[in-house]
């Protein structure tokens, strides 16, 4: 089914997708004017984690000059490639994982699932694909913001201290249900605000301790 945002047009399978769409394109999730959190016109920006590219093509409505997706999984990267080509997003989205190494990454696929992939889930089909080191592409391309929600792979990446040169723009949905320790969130987060001017991050996670209280996976952001 097609569900349509005003101008934006999005290839949804269920409601599960519907349900990623309405949070980026409807809700505008990503979106924090007050804050001097938005998507610039004429950035480039990448999509980590893409899903069936709710955020790219959202981006893309900003003015983006240019969205570089990545999804491992061949069932949302398909979907991720029809909703740009059908929405005439700037850019392109690749089926490969970005994360804390070059190599291969294994993600499983479970259509159950709002996500429908995740290298952490228990359940679904394996699949391997290629797998690039998050600070190769950041350096390669640098690009003006980036978007990182993959599903709990972030935590890894954040282990390998990530170099934010040159970025303007970060927000990224800390998978806290894969790791609930409130210190470790801290020791991994506090090294990205220290690269940027601005940051906006849950109180639970800055000032609390023991385990994280929700259910709901924080989402960060970090600005200059």
């Amino acid at each position: 089914m097609i569900k349509s945002y005003g101008e934006i047009k999005m290839h949804c399978r269920h409601a599960a997708d519907v349900a990623v769409c309405d949070e980026v394109i409807k809700r505008q999730t990503y979106l924090r004017p007050r804050l001097g959190f938005m998507v610039r016109p004429k950035s480039l920006w990448l999509d980590i984690g893409a899903n069936i590219g709710a955020f790219s093509v959202w981006a893309g409505s900003q003015r983006a000059s240019e969205v570089i997706a990545y999804e491992p999984c061949s069932e949302n990267y398909k979907l991720a490639k029809q909703n740009m080509e059908l929405n005439n997003v700037p850019g392109q989205v690749h089926q490969v994982a970005v994360g804390h190494e070059n190599g291969s990454f294994d993600v499983r696929y479970n259509p159950d699932t709002p996500a429908r992939s995740s290298s952490q889930a228990t359940k679904g089909t394996v699949e391997r694909t290629k797998m690039v080191d998050f600070n190769d592409v950041v350096d390669v391309l640098q690009p003006n913001g980036i978007k990182l929600d993959a599903e709990g792979a972030e935590l890894a990446i954040l282990d390998g201290n990530v170099n934010l040169d040159g970025v303007d723009y970060l927000v990224m949905e800390y998978h806290a249900r894969f790791d609930k320790s409130i210190e470790n969130a801290r020791r991994r987060l506090k090294p990205v605000a220290s690269q940027f001017k601005n940051c906006r991050i849950p109180k639970s996670l800055v000032t609390g301790d023991g385990e994280y209280p929700s259910w709901i996976d924080p989402i960060c952001f970090f600005w200059n």
